[in-house]
């Protein structure tokens, strides 16, 4: 056997050692088989390595599970933050299911992404990119501080609200009121004779039975006069009344299918859709905000509503900065050590195997063209717990290049 065979056996055993072996698989399944399965969720949501955690003592496991659940936290406060945002902005009136599935999506979408930013901060082993998060933390905290504000002081933001849109609505109001006194003059001027004939009559048939019932008195004679003549006077006026009600009735339909009141009528329902769109303008996070300003320099509740936010400000921000701070905070554990020592051991086998191609390239040009073996290949096969497949860790295909 020749230096070059030997050496090149050696290798070919030295790379199949640092390969995972079925005993290796089986001890990381067993590892997971410990776990119950929200433990599992939030050491995912913190990105730990399983293979890696296996070795690692049990504070070490419990903290990394705790920065997991700092990241579910997080999402889920931004989950319910942006559905308030969404549903009081665009669907503040609304209960509908397009209205829900909307919000709860864009919400969902929202908070996953959130999720997905905190568990890369958290992973990253350089604890001095974490403070970048900080600034970002306390605009994510005011992003989820005021629409939790807004719904926490509905009631006097929509009063503020409501205030605000009759300030814009009250020219229309005005209008309003002049087109409907124009409607209620067309119509006084056509029954405003049959209404006065019903006013009278309507006195002089009470006036006839106040006489029946007046003579219907023992100390007046119990009908003995005139008491049937009252009565019969009562009811021949209340016939009139009928009838005059009857002319007056079919004068109004008579007048409300008019050209000019159907004119006046269409006017007055543009005007009113006007106010409607102002009131459901009134409901985007502009004009929330502010209502909510007007709402501080209210001289009642104007303190109690400006220290709620600075409360909620507070706390969300702080709430936020939560992850950057156990991250910065954390101790280096030998979860970190072994971490960071594979990656360092794998930035070196790269680079030593690519001088060493690259030198051979030098004194044989040729290996370009003749040779079927690329040095990312060979990357594959050197790499420091490359291609694992812990469920079949004997599969040829996952097995060395020899």
């Amino acid at each position: 056997m020749t230096i070059e065979q030997k050496d090149a056996n050696e290798s070919t055993q030295e790379r199949s050692h640092s390969r995972v072996t079925k005993s290796d698989g089986e001890n990381l399944h067993h590892f997971l088989g410990t776990l119950k399965f929200y433990e599992r969720f939030l050491l995912f949501l913190s990105k730990t390595d399983m293979s890696i955690l296996q070795h690692c003592t049990r504070s070490t496991r419990m903290t990394l599970t705790s920065v997991g659940a700092m990241v579910l936290i997080t999402g889920v406060l931004a989950l319910f933050s942006a559905f308030f945002t969404i549903k009081n902005s665009f669907f503040r009136d609304e209960n509908s299911v397009v209205a829900w599935g909307v919000s709860i999506v864009i919400a969902t979408m929202y908070s996953i992404a959130i999720m997905a930013f905190d568990r890369e901060l958290v992973s990253c082993t350089d604890k001095k990119a974490t403070l970048w998060r900080i600034p970002f933390a306390v605009l994510i905290g005011i992003v989820i501080a005021f629409p939790i504000e807004l719904q926490l002081q509905h009631g006097k933001i929509s009063e503020k609200l409501d205030d605000m849109a009759k300030v814009r609505n009250a020219d229309i109001d005005k209008e309003i009121k002049s087109l409907k006194a124009s409607q209620d003059k067309l119509l006084t001027d056509s029954i405003g004779d049959l209404e006065k004939k019903i006013e009278g009559l309507t006195e002089l048939r009470d006036q006839e039975q106040v006489s029946a019932k007046s003579e219907a008195l023992p100390e007046n004679g119990l009908c003995r006069d005139n008491c049937e003549e009252h009565k019969a006077n009562a009811e021949r006026y209340q016939a009139a009344i009928d009838e005059t009600a009857k002319k007056k009735e079919d004068k109004i339909k008579e007048i409300t299918k008019s050209e000019d009141y159907i004119e006046l009528k269409n006017k007055i329902a543009e005007f009113e859709l006007q106010q409607e769109n102002n009131r459901k303008n009134s409901n985007d996070l502009l004009s929330q905000k502010l209502a909510l300003s007007q709402l501080h320099k209210d001289p009642i509740y104007g303190t109690s509503a400006m220290v709620l936010s600075i409360f909620l400000f507070i706390f969300f921000v702080t709430f936020e900065c939560f992850p950057v701070l156990i991250k910065y905070f954390m101790e280096y554990t030998e979860y970190h050590a072994y971490y960071d020592a594979r990656m360092r051991i794998n930035i070196a086998k790269i680079t030593a195997i690519s001088n060493h191609w690259w030198k051979k390239v030098e004194q044989k040009p040729e290996l370009l063209i003749t040779t079927k073996t690329e040095v990312t290949d060979l990357f594959q096969e050197a790499l420091e717990d490359s291609e694992r497949d812990l469920n079949n860790p004997d599969d040829p295909e996952d097995k060395p290049h020899v």
